[in-house]
């Protein structure tokens, strides 16, 4: 029996990469690999020669926890010089690499019921380390024309629960979210040819009213939907099922007759939950995991590509 956080855990995409490039490479196909975080150059002579001289020293044994006095000392040093930041040997901890250093701090710092933002493009441990910790990963998308900051338009609407996650005031959050957000490709494509099949449309986020309705109505997307509900509209929101089972109620259907276009294992999740069809795009929020690993109905890479789906339930 395995502890139940395992279950919430996803596979490396790192290490997915990694051993994809090694396949190829295996066929003799000439490839760069991006994917794992090391240099593609040998040890650098100095370090080797200092490994050998301390295993030739027999220095071999187990240190203190938290490293070598010496280390630490050299680590103060060289951010001292790198950043120009003094920090004392006391408050120094020596890892056995990055990703120690992190899982250490997750550890120390979040807990069950805790939310915590981090974000995307970054590294996938990120996600799944704030999972170990029973806590809630947040992701923020950041973007290449903004130089990959996190912007407060991204805080806002990376919330699973329609709260605000800024200290900024909730009128300026609103007026820079709506004024700075667009649709995705193909989104009025498909809003504009569902309407013309004859479907029935509601927009169900988990994002809070104050923000949904202006964003809908500054990108004149509101008129497509016979129902908005927003993560404050009813008591619960997904992954529960109520949003979904509400608006089959609303548009006297069964939930097997609806189905669900989404972009996260929420989406799934809820959609399983009411006995919904549900079809996920392979972008967006989904804490930086591939969609297909939460096994929707269907993955599509546009809207565009949705209509042809929902024929078979016209």
């Amino acid at each position: 029996m395995l502890a139940e956080r395992t279950r919430r855990l996803g596979a490396s995409p790192t290490m997915k990469g990694a051993a994809e490039a090694l396949r190829l490479k295996a066929q003799g196909v000439d490839i760069v690999d991006l994917g794992a975080g090391e240099p593609d150059f040998p040890t650098p002579e100095h370090v080797a020669n200092a490994a050998h001289a301390a295993i030739d020293a027999h220095f071999t044994k187990y240190t203190v926890n938290s490293g070598t006095d010496e280390m630490k000392r050299a680590v103060c040093a060289r951010y001292r010089e790198d950043y120009g930041v003094e920090y004392a040997p006391a408050e120094t901890i020596i890892t056995a690499g990055g990703k120690q250093a992190l899982y250490n701090a997750t550890m120390c710092l979040f807990g069950a019921g805790d939310e915590v933002i981090t974000h995307m493009p970054g590294w996938p441990t990120l996600v799944e380390q704030i999972k170990l910790a029973d806590a809630t990963p947040v992701v923020v998308r950041t973007h290449a024309e903004d130089g990959f900051e996190l912007r407060s338009d991204s805080l806002v609407w990376s919330g699973q629960d329609g709260r605000v996650t800024s200290d900024l005031p909730v009128e300026f959050e609103r007026k820079d979210v709506s004024g700075r957000s667009r649709p995705f490709p193909g989104a009025v494509e498909a809003l504009e040819r569902l309407s013309a099949m004859g479907f029935s449309l509601a927009c169900i986020t988990n994002k809070a009213e104050a923000f949904t309705l202006p964003l809908l109505k500054s990108l004149d997307l509101y008129k497509y939907f016979g129902l908005v509900l927003s993560g404050d509209s009813l008591p619960k929101q997904k992954p529960d099922p109520l949003p979904l089972t509400h608006a089959c109620r609303h548009f006297g259907i069964t939930p097997d007759h609806g189905v669900l276009v989404g972009d996260s294992s929420n989406d799934v999740q809820a959609a399983r939950a009411a006995g919904m069809p549900v079809i996920c795009v392979t972008y967006g929020y989904n804490h930086g995991q591939d969609i297909r690993e939460s096994h929707p109905d269907a993955a599509v890479d546009s809207l565009t590509e949705v209509p042809q789906y929902l024929k078979l339930y016209a």
